[in-house]
């Protein structure tokens, strides 16, 4: 019984010690900081970060953590169907506001959509025949660099995307869907070794040249880039920055909000006119010049 006591204690000493001060890890402070006297990253929003393993999230647990509960029942749910690392089991219960049943439902949802759609062979899997009309009307790019949060930065030029024209070169919706699969598993995989893996990353899009036109040719893809973002990609958008609207920008994105849950269509920033500015509160000056 000593010996239980005693494991017990030290089991509470190796907690992370809660602190109503933090320090701020970003030149404003407003967006990330760090607990006091711990390693842990948390959000100004209370939400942890990112754990560094199941050990971490056991003991955690055992401290009376309500999401490290859940994250280790929803392991053991899963465990003789894969192997969930527990970021992976973060993200999906917070898409599921905590709700196990609902979480491993969406889970298992897209456990079954990565096999049906061979999601492990994108990043390898040739170009089509038609990759250079495909780049020229929508090409992501990863970038290099991160954000001042740590995050890793998607750039998209979309306002110059026009399905119906791009249908006119023999690119299909299913061409643009696959590679946004293949660059959203880009994304999961910087994320995933990013310091803050449950910070999510920054999408940044310049929409200048968009019209009502080509919004409305492109609505199907749009709607389709939405249901495998938030019903695949779970979490993973920590920001969205669109650039350069046009007149019509803010009844696009609204359109666009159409698609997405509430929560997600709240990360939306909608910026006219020189882009420096707002480029320049979330990245350095440098990458700012880059992406301009």
């Amino acid at each position: 019984a000593a010996d239980q006591l005693a494991t017990e204690e030290q089991q509470k000493e190796s907690l992370p010690k809660r602190t109503d001060k933090a320090e701020s890890k970003t030149e404003n402070g407003s967006l990330m900081v760090v607990q006091k006297n711990t390693s842990i990253l948390v959000g100004a929003n209370g939400r942890r970060l990112g754990y560094g393993s199941w050990e971490e999230v056991t003991l955690l647990a055992a401290g009376g953590d309500q999401e490290s509960g859940l994250m280790l029942s929803f392991r053991d749910a899963v465990k003789n169907e894969h192997q969930v690392d527990p970021n992976t089991a973060a993200r999906f219960l917070r898409a599921r506001k905590g709700h196990l049943e609902k979480t491993l439902k969406m889970f298992r949802a897209e456990r079954a959509w990565r096999a049906a759609e061979s999601v492990d062979e994108a990043l390898t899997e040739p170009p089509p025949a038609v990759d250079d009309a495909l780049r020229a009307g929508f090409n992501p790019i990863l970038l290099n660099e991160k954000d001042k949060l740590g995050r890793p930065i998607v750039f998209a030029s979309v306002g110059d995307l026009d399905v119906g024209a791009l249908t006119k070169q023999g690119v299909t919706t299913q061409m643009l869907m696959r590679r946004t699969v293949r660059e959203s598993e880009r994304m999961r995989l910087a994320v995933e070794a990013s310091a803050a893996p449950l910070a999510g990353h920054l999408l940044i899009q310049d929409i200048r040249h968009c019209t009502v036109g080509k919004f409305l040719r492109s609505t199907k893809f749009f709607s389709g880039q939405a249901k495998v973002s938030q019903d695949y990609y779970p979490e993973l958008l920590g920001q969205l920055l669109c650039l350069r609207g046009p007149p019509a920008a803010a009844w696009a994105v609204s359109q666009a909000k159409r698609f997405l849950d509430k929560e997600t269509g709240a990360k939306i920033r909608l910026e006219v006119g020189d882009p420096r500015a707002p480029l320049l509160e979330l990245v350095d000056a440098d990458v700012a010049e880059k992406i301009i």
